[in-house]
């Protein structure tokens, strides 16, 4: 499952803190529901600059999926901000392997050992020095592990329609008001792409672009406006519910 949001996903909140805080609940929504992939898509508005704010939102959201341990390892001082002392811990797999009582460890390879915060294990084979990697500790190979493992984030400069030209293959599924009620919508047979609009408009205010389906999945609503992060968070669980993923 991959989602998308525009680049002015934060662009409402004018303090810096609650900037944070959103990006922070949208990385802690994505991991409950297991998103593989976030992709941040540029949204151009003249109020802001859109291309560094989406640029912004993807480093913050790598900056949360990289365990605690390892975020001094993989990210300069100057390259982090203050605010994101705000993200709420995650609590994922590759965070807290030891609460779930799994063998995989994610760490960064130091002279042929994997260095995972205060623990360090054997690796069976070769890996770079300074990679990133996760290891089965009990076999001490490199493996994928069989568990949920974060979400990527990238972002796409080129605008709306670009991304979904390279994801040709995927269910495109756009997200708004005026979509169809979900709970009528057919089941995709491949795996989905969902997109969702702006703070300060629709998919259908913005660039004209190619859909499979265009969904309401907050049927019903009691607001005029339902905000993207809520919106994230209603999708997902609406299509859990409904066993597209």
């Amino acid at each position: 499952m991959k989602i998308a949001i525009p680049s002015t996903f934060t662009g409402e909140e004018k303090n810096q803190t609650l900037r944070a805080y959103k990006i922070g609940s949208l990385a802690r929504t994505c991991a409950i529901y297991g998103v593989d992939e976030i992709i941040v898509y540029y949204d151009p508005d003249k109020m802001f600059n859109s291309q560094g704010l989406g640029r912004k939102i993807v480093r913050a959201l790598k900056y949360i999926n990289t365990p605690p341990y390892l975020r001094k390892d993989v990210f300069k001082l100057e390259d982090t901000e203050k605010e994101w002392g705000v993200f709420p811990p995650l609590k994922t797999y590759h965070h807290v392997p030891e609460e779930f009582g799994i063998p995989w460890r994610m760490g960064i390879v130091r002279n042929g050992r994997l260095v995972a915060g205060k623990e360090n294990y054997a690796i069976n084979g070769r890996l770079p020095d300074g990679e990133v990697a996760t290891i089965n500790k009990d076999t001490g190979i490199a493996e994928d592990p069989k568990a949920y493992w974060g979400y990527s984030a990238m972002y796409e400069r080129n605008g709306l329609s670009r991304m979904i030209e390279k994801n040709d293959g995927f269910c495109i599924v756009g997200t708004s008001v005026r979509g169809e009620d979900i709970r009528n919508a057919a089941k995709p047979n491949k795996e989905t792409l969902v997109i969702f609009g702006s703070p300060f408009r629709g998919l259908q205010e913005m660039e004209k672009a190619r859909y499979d389906l265009m969904l309401n999945t907050v049927p019903g609503q009691n607001t005029k406006t339902v905000r993207t992060e809520e919106a994230v968070h209603s999708t997902l669980s609406a299509m859990k519910a409904l066993k597209w993923f």
